[in-house]
């Protein structure tokens, strides 16, 4: 047997889960989300659940598509504005001219 960190473990293998398993109990993190504490499965994990991930979806998507409207409807007023600009021009160039 041998002793790892005060525990007493069959294997070098065992000693390995056992420390995998323990680095996992002490690792805690914040859910981007719901700001709660979790254990996470993964190295990168950002969400405690599915629900918070999709939550996090549906509002990134959201301002996506919030910033998209707004940049359909800057870019309309523009051609408006250039639009009522040429209709500008010509009207002075008519009134010049007849």
């Amino acid at each position: 047997m041998a002793p790892r960190a005060g525990l007493m473990v069959c294997s070098d293998r065992c000693a390995k889960r056992e420390r995998r398993a323990r680095r996992r109990r002490e690792r805690q993190a914040f859910c981007a989300m719901c700001y709660g504490t979790f254990v996470p499965r993964r190295s990168d994990a950002k969400f405690c659940g599915n629900a918070c991930r999709q939550r996090a979806y549906r509002r990134r998507k959201a301002v996506e598509a919030e910033a998209a409207r707004r940049r359909k409807a800057a870019e309309a007023a523009t051609e408006a504005a250039r639009l009522a600009a040429a209709r500008k021009s010509a009207d002075f160039i008519a009134s010049l001219i007849g």
